[in-house]
């Protein structure tokens, strides 16, 4: 009933967000965090938007801001882990993924992103083995395959790599058939 409530704002921004509406979400959630910028989740939401318009650093900002005012956001925790094992801030990554997995300890995104904080530490063995577990539970996700098979390689198991590459190709294959297929 309230088009300008917070939670308006939010679903409005969600759908646009899912629609791929970038620039729609952004100008909703702006106008939404001048009027209620301590609603939980907004911040989070501008946050996730901020990426896909590839402005990594506003996103952080944006996601610490939410974390100020709810530390147990899941979003903020999981993403702001994954920016900073990019930029090789190991502690902190590892700071906000198990917040975020105290959360939500069977989130795919988040085992993906603490397999690669693995990897990144070297601790090949150990992302071998979430990532193992990770194509179980998600068979047709892609990135999983991808960095499970340079493991393997790292690991010097040529083969396991190559047979991983194959299944990539077969998912990549797979991807572009239902898109020519969709008008």
């Amino acid at each position: 009933r309230d088009g300008a409530s917070p939670e308006a704002l939010y679903l409005l921004a969600t759908a646009q967000i899912a629609a791929e509406d970038n620039r729609a979400a952004l100008a909703t959630l702006d106008r939404a965090l001048q009027s209620h910028p301590q609603f939980p989740g907004l911040h989070s939401l501008y946050a996730l938007a901020k990426l896909r318009d590839g402005d990594p650093d506003s996103g952080r900002r944006a996601f610490e801001q939410e974390l100020a005012i709810n530390p147990h956001d899941f979003d903020a925790n999981l993403h702001l882990g994954g920016l900073y094992r990019l930029e090789q801030n190991y502690e902190a990554a590892a700071t906000h993924l198990q917040r975020a997995r105290q959360m939500r300890p069977n989130s795919l995104a988040l085992r993906y992103q603490l397999a690669n904080l693995d990897l990144s530490l070297k601790r090949t063995d150990q992302a071998r083995a979430t990532l193992e577990a990770l194509i179980a539970d998600a068979p047709d996700w892609v990135e999983p395959h991808i960095t499970l098979a340079t493991v393997y390689y790292r690991l010097k198991r040529p083969a396991d790599g190559d047979r991983i590459n194959a299944i990539v190709k077969q998912l990549n294959a797979a991807a572009q058939a239902r898109e020519k297929k969709q008008p």
